[in-house]
């Protein structure tokens, strides 16, 4: 049964990531019958509650988990036990960079190159990017999006 890492920012604080990531979830569930979409959530409580009957397995990101939100061992290891790897969400963006509680940059650049090194496809749907006010945020954001094997922005300004 194939699985998916999805990475994004699912606190159950933004009822638009909520939304994508339901729709997300359902599809992947349409398409591929018997697929498990491993969850990255500083909530696992919330995913349980909110979207039961979904194949989704939440993967605690907290500090007894080894992380800090999405940037440690349980993200590198659901990326190792997944098929592919869909990053969604609004968090394309450079502000506090160096600040894992705030940033998914950092995750993303351990996440992504090891998915790709492992011969694993990664995509970014509904993805919003920015703001990016750097020269080393635009940087990484595009080495990130290069990376992928498909994208699909979630609005027309992050063009």
């Amino acid at each position: 049964m194939p699985r998916f890492c999805l990475i994004g920012s699912y606190t159950g604080r933004n009822a638009g990531d909520a939304a994508i990531l339901e729709n997300v979830v359902r599809d992947i569930a349409e398409a591929c019958p018997g697929a498990v979409c491993e969850v990255l959530t500083i909530n696992p409580a919330f995913m349980r509650r909110t979207y039961p009957g979904l194949p989704l397995a939440p993967v605690a990101t907290l500090p007894w988990n080894l992380s800090v939100k999405t940037l440690g061992l349980p993200l590198l290891l659901s990326v190792i036990r997944c098929d592919a790897v869909l990053v969604t969400s609004a968090i394309l963006f450079d502000i506090k960079f160096w600040n894992p509680l705030y940033n998914y940059l950092t995750s993303l650049l351990l996440a992504l190159p090891l998915a790709k090194l492992l011969g694993k496809k990664v995509f970014f749907h509904s993805v919003g990017v920015g703001p990016v006010y750097t020269a080393k945020g635009r940087a990484i954001v595009r080495y990130l999006l290069n990376l992928a094997d498909g994208v699909t922005l979630r609005e027309e300004a992050s063009v």
